[in-house]
């Protein structure tokens, strides 16, 4: 097994840092655990104080060191309550869980805080290229050295452990170093997130936290410290609020669009209250109308401004 250790500056800021959570990013040989094993475990500490992080690689130089390094990530989570990942509650952490099961390891008990899950619904709302780490690091202006994705790297990292090639050694490390080193800076885009969720109401702020559709129905929930108790029905929606939450629920209308794909919408004439007259996807359905869903697309931005009716 190699560790690898690393100080750096910690340059960018967030409301979401937290001393008592540690970033972690795995490579696998695979996305399968039941065929493919763990080779590196990459693990963040931030001080929040010292304004920096200490990077750890922990590395398994054949199969048989996996079990040390998923032992030894242990050793080190002890004391810290939360594990944060991007997308690591999909593949980081049940991935982690099935190997350490083959070792008869107990699972990481912490908290988890996954970047990607907060992100998921707003590709739009921040107007990325896409949801990757890397697309976020552009949102952000950082250009990072790395040029390989994980699947490259796991043939970098079979050339290493059959020749021993430096440079293959050094090209997987590099792209694990450099999503540990970014991952701190991609929470901060949550911050930016937060402004673009959060509507003002006279003066009240309220941020989006959660929606779903059943069958017609939309509902929206916005959380807040500054509500008012208040019920409100309309025809076609209803706004429940008290001191810490906001409520609303529509009724959509379904259309279909002349290549048959189907449309939940609202009828722009039914939200005249509403400030904002600008609506992401007009310009593909008719006029008057305001699209929710079309497809599988969801016009989240919409959602969130309902809020203000």
């Amino acid at each position: 097994m190699k560790i690898l250790e690393y100080d750096e500056k910690l340059t960018f800021k967030s409301k979401y840092y937290d001393e008592e959570a540690v970033f972690l990013d795995i490579e696998t040989t695979g996305l399968s655990p039941m065929r493919s094993f763990i080779y590196l475990i990459g693990l963040v500490f931030i001080d929040l104080k010292k304004v920096t992080m200490h990077i750890t690689q922990l590395i398994a130089e054949n199969r048989d060191e996996e079990e040390e390094i998923i032992k030894l990530t242990k050793e080190k989570l002890k004391g810290y309550k939360t594990v944060v990942t991007y997308n690591g509650n999909s593949f980081d952490l049940p991935f982690i869980a099935k190997r350490s099961e083959r070792y008869g390891i107990e699972p990481i008990a912490m908290d988890s805080f996954d970047m990607y899950e907060k992100l998921r619904l707003h590709k739009d709302t921040l107007k990325l290229d896409g949801l990757k780490q890397k697309n976020i690091e552009k949102k952000l202006g950082i250009t990072r050295e790395d040029r390989y994705n994980g699947g490259e790297c796991i043939s970098f990292y079979k050339d290493y452990v059959k020749n021993k090639n430096q440079e293959s050694f050094d090209r997987f490390v590099l792209h694990n170093y450099d999503d540990l080193l970014y991952m701190p800076a991609t929470m901060s885009i949550l911050d930016l997130l937060d402004e673009k969720i959060t509507i003002d109401i006279d003066g009240r702020k309220y941020k989006f936290d959660k929606h779903s559709i059943k069958k017609d129905i939309l509902m929206i929930d916005f959380t807040t410290d500054m509500g008012i108790n208040t019920y409100v029905e309309e025809t076609g929606y209803l706004i429940e609020e008290d001191e810490e939450r906001r409520h609303l629920e529509f009724t959509l209308k379904t259309g279909y669009m002349k290549d048959a794909r189907k449309v939940k919408y609202l009828e722009k004439s039914s939200l005249s209250s509403l400030k904002s007259e600008d609506f992401d996807g007009e310009d593909l359905v008719e006029e008057g109308i305001v699209p929710i869903r079309i497809q599988n697309k969801l016009f989240i931005r919409n959602i969130i401004k309902l809020g203000s009716i």
